[in-house]
């Protein structure tokens, strides 16, 4: 696997186990620092996510990047 790949899939764990983590605690959202991207493409990487997981998800950028879920859980 390219190196890239396989820091986007790295990445897609990590978000994945937080949004089934809020997700299951019926938590209204879920945060990340940015930080964990250091040196990615932030956008490209949440992207990614999105596809995998859907899209019931809203998105807010900035320092931490903030996941709030669209509908009632």
């Amino acid at each position: 696997m390219e190196e890239h790949q396989l820091e986007l899939e790295q990445s897609l764990a990590i978000l994945t186990d937080m949004y089934n983590k809020a997700k299951k605690n019926k938590e209204p959202s879920f945060e990340v620092n940015a930080m964990i991207f250091d040196g990615l493409d932030t956008r490209e990487h949440i992207q990614y996510f999105l596809s995998k997981v859907g899209h019931d998800v809203n998105v807010h950028y900035g320092f931490d990047i903030t996941f709030t879920f669209r509908s009632p859980q």
